[in-house]
């Protein structure tokens, strides 16, 4: 009894750990996206587009006529519209990309 009681004090430290540790990476992630800003040394201009009421994006060559679209998922510093301006115009297809929730215009965390 005395080892079953030992083996679940040690899991359920393992699992506060984890959770904790999620937690705080996912805060420190979350700051990165929070207050980036718009970057000036762009390739292409971004048009913005309304996904949802609580999503929003940008996109470039929307009005191109192709069998494939790009969609470009951007990381640290990288909101939609940089990734888009940055990136977007190296595509002769339509390329679009979304803000992660909590970002920018998104809503919702």
């Amino acid at each position: 009894m005395l080892i079953l009681r030992i083996l679940f004090k040690t899991i359920l430290l393992i699992l506060s750990i984890g959770f904790i540790c999620n937690f705080i990476m996912q805060a420190i992630s979350y700051a990165f996206y929070k207050n980036a800003k718009h970057m000036t040394n762009i390739t292409i201009q971004p048009v913005k587009i309304q996904i949802n009421a609580q999503l929003t994006g940008y996109g470039c060559h929307l009005d191109m006529k192709s069998n494939k679209v790009i969609i470009l998922l951007g990381g640290s510093n990288y909101i939609a519209y940089n990734t888009i301006g940055r990136f977007g115009g190296y595509y002769n297809c339509p390329v679009l990309s979304v803000d992660y929730y909590g970002c920018q215009e998104s809503k919702v965390k």
